[in-house]
Formats: structure tokens, sequence, C-alpha cells
């Protein structure tokens, strides 16, 4: 997802939130392509990735990808992309 300088806060989360809604398809081949069970939850704010133990919460808006519920290890990722590499660690 592309840096545009000057961006607000505000439009910036705005634009990563509709990017990442207008891909869902793909996620979604993506997690089953992987064995992953997605949830999406608050209108597209919330994506659950889940496999067995496995728990991946990631906030596409602020880009925040936690794994396991470490809150305090967060993960910058700003699409889908980026987010599945971090999953694979």
């Amino acid at each position: 997802m592309p840096f545009r300088k000057g961006e607000s806060g505000t439009n910036r989360h705005a634009r990563r939130h509709a990017m990442n809604l207008q891909r869902e398809s793909e996620v979604r081949r993506d997690c089953q392509a992987l064995g992953l069970t997605l949830q999406i939850k608050n209108q597209g704010h919330h994506w659950c990735f889940s496999h067995g133990t496995f728990l991946a919460e990631w906030w596409p808006s602020s880009a925040k990808l936690v794994i396991n519920k470490p809150w305090e290890n967060g993960i910058h990722c700003h699409d889908h992309p980026a987010m599945h590499r971090a999953m694979r660690g």
C-alpha cells in the first residue's frame, strides 16, 4: 500500500480499510490454500485467521497484526500480502 505524503491518519486508515476489503475474495482464496479459517468482524475492521491453536488477528486500518495474542508484540502490516508473509514467519 503506497505511502501518501501529507495524508491524514484518518484518511490513511480509511484507505487501508477500503483497499483490503476490496481484496476479501483473494484473501479467502489464500486462506483456503494455507488451511486457515478467516472471520471478518466489526464491518471489516478486525480479521481473524485460525487453524487449530494458531490465531492471528489483523486490524487493516491500523496495520496491526498480532499472532497468538502477545498484544505488545504487534507486527506492522499494511496489506494482506505483508500480513501473510508475517504469518508464515
